[in-house]
């Protein structure tokens, strides 16, 4: 399936669910990294930790993240998986329908 354009609009739903004093967020597929740049607009001490899959994308959100892996979350790097013991939500808006197996 091919990926989502970028865009500038974010999940407005999922951005009121995140607590303001969150430390740590790990992003699955942050596109232009628009749910980032609000969350840190909010609270800048906030790590935003972000993963993409596609390299322009990785480009387009290291702006508005504090780290951006290029990784495939179906199968996370040494370097990723590191990232999961301190993160305080995982975020997965309109991703799971790109997933080869999103059941696993």
């Amino acid at each position: 399936m091919d990926q989502t354009p970028p865009t500038d609009a974010y999940n407005n739903d999922v951005f009121d669910l995140i607590p303001n004093q969150t430390l740590k967020i790990l992003e699955i597929g942050t596109g232009s990294g628009s749910l980032a740049a609000a969350v840190k607009r909010r609270n800048p001490t906030t790590e935003y930790i972000g993963v993409e899959i596609v390299p322009e994308y990785v480009e387009l959100s290291q702006s508005s993240c504090d780290r951006v892996y290029l990784d495939n979350f179906e199968k996370p790097s040494y370097k990723l998986i590191g990232e999961f013991s301190s993160i305080d939500y995982i975020l997965m808006c309109d991703v799971l329908e790109h997933f080869n197996d999103p059941w696993s």
